[in-house]
Parts: structure tokens; sequence; C-alpha cells
């Protein structure tokens, strides 16, 4: 019969949950090596890009173009992340004048704030995640009764198997 390899992988899988939830609540988060590793390496260079074609109206390749420019200018000045200076002096050169303030490079790389603005669905958002957390636990009830009213329903069934059983 096909079911019992079925029954078989529903068996070894039933600890799965479980060993999953001891791995989540014993793992320690280093939130200031988190947040540090978040601003190196020019990891929000992407975001810079995206933000300048959203609120400046540029065509992609450009902003892309300016955006390595400013990396290179930064990494000359001994930095992990885009200086205003290296913004300006790219945004120059590829001869666009937009206003360019301190608030504006904080903002686009700050990893709050970009993970703030990933509002798809299952993203890292937090409003995003909470929504998910309610629909999970709604789920999650539902599942619930569905389970409990199986094992009900077995339990009778078990029940009648043993009155006909003891009749015979």
């Amino acid at each position: 019969m096909d079911e019992i390899p079925v029954m078989d992988l529903i068996d070894e899988c039933s600890a799965a949950p479980k060993v999953m939830a001891e791995i989540l609540l014993s793992i320690q988060i280093n939130t200031r090596r988190a947040v540090d590793l978040c601003q190196k390496g020019f990891i929000s260079s992407p975001d810079l890009v995206e933000r300048m074609v959203a609120e400046w109206d540029l065509p992609f390749r450009r902003a892309k173009k300016v955006v390595e420019k400013a990396v290179r200018y930064s990494e000359a000045e001994g930095v992990d992340k885009i200086s205003l200076n290296a913004f300006r002096r790219a945004l120059q050169e590829e001869k666009i004048t937009v206003s360019a303030d301190q608030r504006f490079i904080d903002q686009a790389q700050d990893p709050k704030t970009l993970v703030g603005l990933r509002r798809i669905t299952g993203g890292p958002a937090p409003a995003v995640l909470q929504e998910n957390i309610v629909f999970l636990n709604r789920a999650k009830k539902s599942l619930l009764k569905w389970v409990s009213s199986k094992r009900r329903k077995i339990s009778s069934a078990e029940s009648l198997l043993r009155k006909r059983e003891k009749a015979l």
C-alpha cells in the first residue's frame, strides 16, 4: 500500500516542530554586531539607488552610476558607507542637480529604515511581521480545532469498535 511510506514520513517528521522550537528558543542574537554588519561594506547601496530613482525620478542606470562612484570615493576616504562628500562629488560629476543633504544620506543607509520599507508579504518590516504573526496564530487556532475534532472522532470510533468487539 502507498499509505505506509506516508505514515512513516509523518511519524519521522512529527518531532521536527519541537526540535525547531527548541533551536529558536536557544538562539542568542548579538544585536550590536548585527547593526554593525548592516552598516559595513556599502550593503545599503542598492537601497540608495532605489531611493534616488523613487524620490528624484532619475533613470536607474544614472542613479546606479552615481552610487558606484560614491562608493569608490567613500572607500578612498576609508569609510564603510557612502559619505555625503563622496555622494555630492559623484552627483556633480554626473551633472545631476538635486538637493542631497546629510539627512537624505543617513536615512537611505539606515538599516532600521530600510527594513521598515520592505512591506511585501513575508517581508521583514515590523508591521508586516506583526500581520503575519496574527495570521499564523489564527491559522494555528483553526488547525488545533480541526485536530481536536479529529481526535474526538477517532476516540469515538475506537470506543465504538471496542464495544462491538466485546459484543462478539
